[in-house]
Order: C-alpha cells, then sequence, then structure tokens
C-alpha cells in the first residue's frame, strides 16, 4: 500500500466520523431510539465500513473512489435530511 493511500484513509476516516456525529445528532434531537430505523442500520453500515479501513479492505486509489463515492452519497443524504429538518 503505498503512502498516498494510507493519507486518503486517514482523510476518509475522519470525514465518515463526522458523518457518524451528525447522524448520532439528528437521531438525538429527533428522539430515534429504534435499532431498526433506517438510519441506525446506515449507521451502523457506515461505523463497520470506517473499521474495514484500518484492514486490507483498501489498498490502491481504485478502493478510495469507492470510498469517495460512498462518502459522497451519505454527505448528500445527510445534507437532505438537515435540510428538511430546517423547513419543519
Amino acid at each position: 500500500m503505498d503512502f498516498q493511500v494510507i493519507e486518503e484513509i486517514d482523510i476518509f476516516r475522519e470525514l465518515f466520523w463526522d458523518i457518524l456525529i451528525r447522524m448520532q445528532e439528528y437521531l438525538d434531537r429527533h428522539h430515534i431510539m429504534d435499532e431498526k430505523h433506517p438510519l441506525y442500520v446506515l449507521m451502523d453500515q457506515l461505523s463497520c465500513e470506517r473499521a474495514e479501513m484500518l484492514g486490507e479492505k483498501y489498498k490502491n486509489m481504485d478502493d478510495i473512489m469507492k470510498l469517495q463515492g460512498e462518502y459522497e452519497f451519505i454527505r448528500s443524504y445527510m445534507n437532505t435530511l438537515e435540510e428538511q429538518e430546517k423547513k419543519e
């Protein structure tokens, strides 16, 4: 694994952590405690994905591009939830 991949993984671990915090804050604000709630499920998957970044799953820049896609989707999803929340 080259140095650039390691740097990118570190960056995405931080970005995913920030999203996880936003998800938890959203759940707390809305008093959602049902672990079957879709946001809880997504948060659990994201947490597992973040942990897997330390393993052998992400070895090259193609793998990093997949992470980027996941991050962009989840960030967009959270932005939409928070924008809708402001309209309520």
